[in-house]
């Protein structure tokens, strides 16, 4: 007798060296082959992957301008198929920074969970890939850092993905760096004559760690350096 077996219906995507992905199935069915397909945008479903190998599953192409959304299905040592799984798409993160090294990061959001996500953690990291700060943004998929770090030159950041099923993993997204701006600051001239107008010369700046400096006159003398 042939009969349906029950659809897989929670993946969880990490994003890292390619994707990968993560789900369980019913530990009293003899899983013979499972069957990953693969969408690029708007278009079909192309199998990628047929495996007796459980889970998890990496694909090694995935990169996040693809826009790619996947679906595992299976079948039993008896032949029976299962009914379509859900269309898992990962969190795709991108960004940018301003002119006042204002970053704005945004993403799409998790496909993968029956029950939906509860809500996003943006995660902040510096150059050495420690966690520097988390942002708690509940459903937006949207966030703007604009707070002083003058700590941190070069920045990245991470979305973890919340189920609001207890049991499943959070899903990770991409991740995106920048390097901050040095925006120094400073006067294009000034007259020492201790008149209180103008007599002192400051350079000003962020992730300034060492500066050569040379002062000329009006009509090109150098005065110091």
């Amino acid at each position: 007798i042939n009969t349906s077996r029950p659809a897989i219906t929670n993946v969880t995507a990490q994003v890292d060296q390619g994707v990968t992905l993560d789900w369980s199935t019913d530990p009293l069915i003899d899983i013979g082959n499972f069957f990953i397909r693969r969408s690029a945008g708007t278009g079909p479903l192309t199998l990628i992957s047929n495996t007796a190998e459980p889970a998890p599953f990496t694909d090694a192409n995935y990169f996040t301008e693809g826009a790619f959304c996947y679906q595992v299905n299976y079948n039993d040592l008896c032949g029976n198929n299962s009914l379509d799984g859900i269309i898992t798409c990962p969190v795709r993160l991108f960004g940018s920074i301003d002119a006042k090294n204002i970053v704005t990061v945004n993403w799409t959001r998790y496909r993968g969970w029956q029950n939906g996500v509860a809500g996003y953690v943006v995660e902040k990291y510096n150059q050495g890939g420690n966690l520097i700060r988390t942002f708690n943004v509940g459903t937006d998929t949207v966030l703007v850092d604009d707070q002083p770090d003058l700590d941190n030159q070069v920045v990245s950041y991470r979305v973890r993905a919340l189920p609001y099923q207890a049991g499943l993993t959070a899903s990770r997204s991409n991740s995106v760096s920048f390097t901050k701006e040095i925006n120094l600051i400073f006067p294009t001239a000034f007259t020492p004559n201790r008149d209180r107008l103008n007599d002192l010369f400051t350079v000003t700046g962020q992730y300034v760690s060492k500066m050569n400096m040379r002062i000329f006159d009006r009509w090109g003398a150098l005065v110091y350096g």
